[in-house]
């Protein structure tokens, strides 16, 4: 699974209390570790294969990170991309996405 900073820690920050996840193979940009600033620049690469969310102490079972991960997405109701764009096609994709009510960040 790929996402952006910005949707990743979006998504770890509608967590409730106590809920946490383990077992995963996240990376920031390619790089790998135990433990990641959850202050991730918004446009970073953030990847992940596995991993479980346990929603508390009494679940044993945990939930698939992609699958608690995908089913979190469905209950957006919004879609973040990274585009690249020509320098002097810039202000040109600012002008649209704000038309349609987008924002640029």
């Amino acid at each position: 699974m790929k996402t952006t900073g910005a949707v990743w820690s979006e998504y770890l920050n509608s967590w409730p209390e106590g809920q946490w996840f383990d077992d995963s193979d996240e990376t920031i940009n390619g790089q790998s570790g135990d433990e990641f600033d959850l202050d991730i620049p918004k446009d970073a690469v953030v990847e992940f294969t596995s991993g479980v969310v346990y929603s508390g102490p009494a679940d044993q079972e945990g939930t698939g990170l992609v699958k608690h991960f995908k089913a979190w997405l469905k209950t957006r109701g919004t879609t973040t991309f990274v585009v690249t764009v020509p320098k002097e096609k810039e202000s040109e994709l600012r002008g649209f996405v704000k038309s349609i009510k987008g924002t640029v960040h």
